[in-house]
């Protein structure tokens, strides 16, 4: 699969899980996946947490919303898919945060 193909299939995926919405052109978070965020860095703050890295609460969210059924399709994504939708939604709550986005190891 070529990378755009790569990247609007991802995007799917995101849109399915209901955890991005697209206005035609830019893609943001949707208030369900914040709050699926905001459940996931509370739980961080509950086990005192010491580092903060956005792609934790990011990945949970994302898990959470794959583990409620929003996915139509009942699919759980692979270690690889949910890494990469984890790598498309970061730069977008990061933005929307006013924080630099963490570098890729």
């Amino acid at each position: 699969m070529s990378e755009p193909a790569l990247h609007d299939d991802l995007v799917r995926r995101l849109i399915e899980l209901r955890a991005v919405s697209s206005d035609g052109g830019s893609l943001r978070t949707t208030r369900r996946f914040q709050a699926a965020m905001a459940r996931a860095a509370a739980e961080a703050v509950r086990r005192r947490e010491q580092r903060f890295d956005l792609r934790i609460p990011v990945a949970a969210a994302l898990l959470e919303l794959v583990e409620a059924g929003a996915n139509e399709h009942g699919e759980h994504p692979s270690d690889e898919v949910l890494a990469s939708l984890v790598e498309l939604v970061v730069p977008l709550e990061a933005g929307g945060l006013g924080r630099p986005v963490p570098p890729t190891p």
